[in-house]
């Protein structure tokens, strides 16, 4: 798009419409992860338990956040970003070159430099979902290649 690159995706239900109707989530006891664009939050779910609940920074308008039902591929500790020239630890890719993970930073001989540490709840991504560094550490050791992911507004 003019704005950035155009991804579409399935959605579900009316993506005006905070929710729609998620996918099944498989068999019972499945792990899944909603991310709702709206409210900023990113609930990581055991059949209907909620395991976790947590803030994130999904993408800003020039970059938005794809919607739509995804699994969990590739995973890295740390992914490196050439087109922004900086790191991504706890990796979890939802879409080749969208993913969730840690706070993003530039490795400096004086220690590492982390962007948008006070950033969480906002849209400033580039279409990544952004999570604290410490709940990436535990999205990234709980969530599974293949995990269900469900993205909507």
């Amino acid at each position: 798009g003019f704005f950035g690159p155009t991804v579409t995706v399935q959605t579900y239900g009316n993506p005006e419409q905070a929710g729609g109707t998620p996918p099944p989530v498989g068999e019972s006891g499945a792990k899944h992860v909603d991310v709702d664009l709206k409210t900023k939050r990113l609930t990581m779910y055991e059949g209907d338990s909620v395991i976790h609940d947590y803030g994130i920074s999904p993408g800003k308008w020039t970059s938005p956040t794809p919607t739509g039902d995804f699994t969990i591929g590739e995973k890295s500790p740390n992914r490196w970003s050439r087109t922004f020239k900086l790191w991504m630890p706890k990796w979890n890719e939802v879409l080749p070159g969208y993913g969730i993970h840690g706070l993003r930073y530039w490795a400096t001989r004086h220690g590492n430099v982390y962007e948008g540490v006070g950033d969480i709840g906002r849209n400033v991504s580039n279409g990544c979902i952004r999570l604290s560094l410490e709940n990436a550490k535990i999205f990234y050791a709980w969530a599974d290649k293949g995990t269900a992911v469900h993205i909507h507004f």
